[in-house]
């Protein structure tokens, strides 16, 4: 059995004065746009219409509706400096002895790491 799903509906005159509850969809049955209420706002917001959803539709593209959001198209990568460095196309150098003993977590000693700083020979 499948589920069907019907919206509150009503010409665009109905709506304008109609204040529906917050997030309840409004579909106008003349004008074929959709509408979202807030629970304050006669009216509600416009969100889309049957032609504007029919473009996306057959595109694929979100830009064929309006008030589309704004990419960038560019990301500028930080340069950082210190021990790490970096330039704008993003290429990171770790600087020589910049990793020390001190800055290493104890929780990352190994055997190696033991061999180079103490001549205890291999821990087993």
């Amino acid at each position: 059995m499948s589920l069907q799903v019907q919206l509150r509906r009503g010409t665009s005159s109905q709506n304008a004065s109609f204040v529906g509850r917050a997030g309840e969809l409004i579909y106008t049955t003349d004008t074929k746009k959709l509408f979202v209420h807030d629970g304050t706002t006669a009216g509600g917001t416009e969100i889309g219409s049957l032609s504007s959803l029919a473009t996306v539709a057959t595109s694929g593209s979100y830009n064929d509706l309006s008030d589309t959001p704004t990419i960038p198209s560019t990301y500028t990568h930080p340069n950082h400096t210190g021990d790490v460095t970096s330039v704008g196309d993003g290429a990171t150098t770790i600087s020589n002895n910049a990793v020390t003993t001190v800055k290493i977590n104890n929780e990352a000693v190994t055997d190696d790491k033991l061999s180079t700083t103490l001549d205890f020979g291999s821990i087993a």
